[in-house]
């Protein structure tokens, strides 16, 4: 009788103790950690890098038309297994509906780089994210407004908004930090995430780093957070008369896309955009 009274209740507490196991966090579908839940409906793209495919990118991809290298200057070229290794001046990824009608706004956008070599060292070359954005038409030098997220080959991370891309000073920084002691190391894969919500007259960002190449789903740390609620760019040069250069850049916009400069060698792999939910 007691071996039996026993046996409920040690049966009991481990039907007890599974229901206060947490769950793992959700994996995207390159089996890497998602920080925020994908919202209800909420529209993803994964790069079409890895459709045993291998291809040169010129202009639009041909097994994706959401993504657009037609602008900045630079090669692509992807081995079909998962890596896009670019080259050039000033290359550019761009995801963006090629009807124009399906916008991005908050997100989360998350990519792997690995720096093998540059053409020149520039203070503003490395791993980048911008959002919030339609820099494929300069025509309207307002529209190429955004914000971006930075890990940079000099060590540093920071948050930029561009506010007038056609100016030399009409780009501004915030949260720097040195998150490496020297600089971003060669030949390892570093994991990148920006994330843009919006939250009540304001906008935050976020900037974290995986350096365990997606083990396990990557271990994120966050590297920085900034909110812009409409004093950032407050004595930096209008993209146009009338506009505010400080504006909270909180409407949704076509593109999404990834930069870099200076590139000798550069590969990218796992690049994803999802949407989340603003900031509750």
């Amino acid at each position: 009788m007691t071996a039996h009274v026993v046996l409920a209740a040690t049966i009991l507490a481990a039907s007890s103790a599974t229901t206060h196991v947490a769950s793992a966090p959700a994996r995207d579908r390159f089996g890497v950690t998602m920080l925020y839940p994908t919202a209800p409906g909420g529209r993803e793209w994964f790069a079409k890098w890895d459709n045993l495919r291998p291809r040169k990118i010129v202009g639009i991809d041909p097994d994706d038309p959401e993504l657009d290298c037609s602008h900045g200057e630079g090669t692509y070229r992807v081995d079909g297994k998962g890596v896009c290794t670019v080259r050039g001046r000033a290359p550019r990824l761009f995801v963006v509906d090629p009807a124009r009608k399906l916008m991005w706004q908050n997100i989360e956008a998350t990519i792997y780089g690995m720096r093998i070599e540059e053409t020149a060292a520039v203070s503003y070359a490395g791993l980048q994210i911008y959002a919030r954005t339609d820099h494929t038409r300069d025509e309207d030098l307002c529209a190429d407004r955004g914000y971006g997220g930075r890990l940079l080959y000099d060590g540093r991370a920071d948050f930029e908004k561009e506010i007038a891309h056609h100016l030399p000073n009409g780009y501004i920084q915030a949260e720097t930090s040195q998150v490496w002691q020297r600089k971003m190391p060669r030949w390892k894969w570093i994991g990148l995430k920006f994330v843009v919500r919006n939250l009540p007259g304001a906008v935050r960002l976020e900037l974290w780093r995986d350096r365990k190449k997606a083990r396990d789903g990557g271990t994120w740390e966050k590297l920085g957070e900034w909110t812009d609620r409409g004093a950032w760019g407050i004595g930096t040069p209008s993209c146009a008369p009338g506009v505010d250069p400080a504006e909270v850049l909180s409407a949704a916009a076509p593109c999404v896309y990834v930069r870099n400069d200076e590139v000798m060698s550069m590969k990218y792999k796992w690049f994803s955009i999802r949407e989340i939910e603003a900031v509750p």
